[in-house]
């Protein structure tokens, strides 16, 4: 059974959803105390949460894929080395695309 995951995303207007995810990349801002701060945070922490419920390992492409990012066959096409370097893996239908 999956636990609904309320998320500061969920909701965001999409110019607002865009800044949040800029806001999210600044790595050097996030610290140990403030990570969970990041607008990401309760969307990872419910992606791992579910990915435990079903086993004992997370991997970091598993919560990819389940929060939604990842395509499941973008993740099978990479895992089969079908992907060239520099192509990138296509966010499942309907995910937010994070702009450089």
């Amino acid at each position: 059974m999956r636990r609904a995951v309320r998320s500061s995303l969920a909701g965001a207007p999409p110019r607002e959803r865009q800044a949040m995810m800029r806001q999210s990349r600044r790595a050097s801002t996030t610290t140990v105390a403030t990570y969970r701060d990041d607008p990401l945070y309760p969307r990872i922490e419910g992606a791992v949460t579910s990915i435990l419920v079903k086993g004992k390992v997370v991997a970091p492409v598993d919560v990819l894929v389940d929060m939604g990012l990842l395509a499941p066959e973008k993740l099978e096409d990479w895992r089969r080395g079908r992907v060239q370097p520099h192509t990138p893996l296509a966010p499942a239908a309907g995910a937010p695309v994070p702009r450089a």
